[in-house]
Order: C-alpha cells, then sequence, then structure tokens
C-alpha cells in the first residue's frame, strides 16, 4: 500500500475539520473564532497541514469524538433487520444498546459469536424473539387495565 501524498492528506484533513465543525453544531462564527486562535487564519482552506492538524485535535480537545466509526452493514437483509430491531428494543428501553448486547444476545440464543455469522434459520429464530420482546410491556410501564 502507498503512502498518501501531502495533498491527500490535506484534504483528508480538511474534511475532519468540516466533520468536526457539523458534528460539534458549531455556528460560522465560533467556529470560524476557533480557526484564526489556533491557527492565526480565517479559513481552514488557507491553513497548512500542520495547521490543519493542529485545529483538528482542538475540536478533540474541545470533545469532539472523532466520529466513532460505524460497524460495517451486513450483506444479510435478516441480519440487518435484527441490528434494525434491537435499536428499536432499545430505544424503548426494553434491551441494553450497542452492539456488545445483541452479540451477547445472539450467542445465548444461537450459540454464534456475531449476528453476521447466523444462518437464515438462526436469523428467523432471533427475530421472533425480538418480535416476542417487541410486544411485551416496558419494563417499568403500567400495567394496562382491561375496559
Amino acid at each position: 500500500m502507498t503512502k498518501p501524498t501531502t495533498d491527500t492528506r490535506l484534504r483528508q484533513t480538511l474534511a475532519k475539520v468540516q466533520i468536526a465543525r457539523k458534528e460539534m453544531g458549531l455556528e460560522e462564527d465560533d467556529y470560524r473564532a476557533i480557526v484564526r486562535r489556533v491557527t492565526g487564519r480565517d479559513s481552514a482552506a488557507k491553513c497548512s497541514l500542520g495547521q490543519l492538524i493542529d485545529l483538528v485535535e482542538e475540536f478533540r480537545r474541545l470533545g469532539w469524538k472523532g466520529g466513532a466509526r460505524r460497524r460495517p452493514t451486513s450483506k444479510s437483509p435478516l441480519v440487518r433487520k435484527i441490528f434494525v430491531m434491537w435499536r428499536e428494543l432499545a430505544g424503548a428501553g426494553k434491551v441494553t444498546a450497542g452492539a456488545a448486547a445483541l452479540k451477547g444476545f445472539v450467542k445465548r440464543m444461537a450459540s454464534v459469536d456475531d449476528p453476521d455469522w447466523l444462518t437464515a434459520e438462526q436469523a428467523v429464530k432471533i427475530i421472533e424473539a425480538l418480535k416476542a420482546m417487541r410486544d411485551r410491556p416496558a419494563p417499568n410501564a403500567p400495567a394496562e387495565v382491561p375496559p
């Protein structure tokens, strides 16, 4: 694999600056003030590679996490459905959020370490279990009284 050229690194680092700006929700004036304070320039586009790296480090110091990497999308529609259902259940407070919790659930249900390794039959079994969990009341929800 070849080493990226300086021009490529410059563009990549400038892209990181713009991503940080967006993810941090910085207003134009606040963003420009940070750029001026860190680099002495009025625009990140006018910065050198070193200045852009300093700017990215400043955003990290201010709390930017660096754009957490997302899990690659599975090729299996059944596995994608499992991930979507798990996120919905987590949002409803019925399961613990996160891929690690889902992996533990899959391990208990199908003796498989990763959802991507499920067979179609195992995936359907997991989906049915998630549907049953979805239909149950939330842990602290008031019980429904029949009319």
